[in-house]
């Protein structure tokens, strides 16, 4: 369990930290030129998107008179696809936040955790307003995260301490646009083509000079890109468990709390083996490529990790904001 933490956590602490815009952005002027930003972990390496070469969705911009008819971003439609493919549920677990916008819920694991102790993460998401919250409560993990269009605020309510963050992403960032500004429809239809080209499949998962895969992680406008993002943006776990299609099937439909979604199962490759999982079961939600329930077995058939949803609803929530006074006491920190 203690490897399965700090590999997981080093893919997503790197997705966070290019989502967190550490990587240097793209210059003025337009040029293309970016620094090669990447973590090497056990499983290979992860490259954020910022990585890219010739990501400048806005020089594709088309320059058109000001009165041609424009729409805020926050009216971006949403991806859909009705799933039937293995490459299909494949397809939805990678870009899972195309479709939907918003969805609160919980769920437990033992994920979390050094010592395999379960863990709760809470979750509230907006990606419209650019708001979420998530609260993980566990015996070694207890901290809260909040982000608004003002920044983010991270709280660890063990060290009693805080840090503070105005870097943000959003679906209009992703596709190189102010989140502020009206963008034409032939725009908008430009920078969503150019975003699926830069981000398809098989360009998802490639092999470096040595061997090792190559992870390319979208911007997460979840913004919740540590604990939450196991089951509502679970690239990871699509890269790791589901990029080789010769290893698992869809064995068939299920029901999981009101949700029409899909059963996978499968063997577990060289990913899953690290984490002691030999074979693993997902519950998908076909609407929206949630992972609603992941358990991964050891060679003894025993259980050795899970993801559980408990709860689940893609009503607009009222998400949770920070209060300073809340916390009054607790101490800066510098991460």
């Amino acid at each position: 369990m203690n490897k399965r933490i700090i590999v997981t956590f080093v893919l997503l602490l790197t997705a966070a930290v290019s989502s967190a815009g550490i990587i240097v952005p793209l210059a003025a002027g337009g040029s293309t030129e970016r620094q090669n930003n990447k973590t090497d972990s056990a499983e290979g390496t992860v490259v954020s998107q910022s990585a890219a070469e010739d990501y400048s969705y806005t020089e594709m911009l088309s320059s058109l008179p000001d009165n041609t008819e424009k729409i805020s971003v926050k009216e971006l439609p949403l991806e859909k696809l009705s799933p039937e493919s293995k490459q299909d549920y494949y397809h939805k677990m990678l870009n899972a936040i195309d479709y939907y916008n918003t969805v609160s819920g919980s769920f437990k694991t033992n994920s979390l955790s050094n010592d395999g102790t379960e863990t709760t993460v809470d979750y509230q998401v907006d990606m419209i307003n650019n708001l979420s919250y998530e609260k993980v409560s566990g015996a070694n993990n207890q901290w809260e995260t909040y982000v608004s269009p003002d920044g983010s605020v991270y709280v660890n309510n063990l060290t009693k301490t805080k840090h503070t963050s105005n870097i943000t992403h959003t679906k209009a960032e992703e596709l190189g646009f102010d989140p502020s500004a009206l963008q034409t429809k032939g725009d908008v239809v430009k920078a969503q083509a150019a975003l699926k080209e830069q981000f398809a499949d098989e360009k998802r998962v490639t092999v470096n000079k040595d061997g090792e895969n190559c992870y390319y992680h979208r911007m997460n406008s979840t913004n919740l890109c540590i604990s939450a993002s196991y089951s509502i943006f679970a690239e990871d776990m699509a890269f790791g468990y589901l990029s080789d299609l010769s290893l698992w099937e869809i064995v068939g439909d299920t029901t999981y709390l009101g949700r029409d979604a899909a059963i996978i199962k499968g063997r577990a490759s060289d990913y899953g083996k690290k984490f002691n999982t030999a074979e693993f079961e997902m519950i998908v939600d076909k609407e929206t490529g949630i992972l609603l329930k992941h358990c991964g077995y050891d060679e003894n058939g025993d259980l050795s990790e899970y993801i559980e949803t408990t709860e689940i609803s893609f009503d607009v929530p009222d998400v949770k904001t920070y209060d300073a006074d809340l916390y009054s006491d607790y101490s800066e920190s510098i991460s």
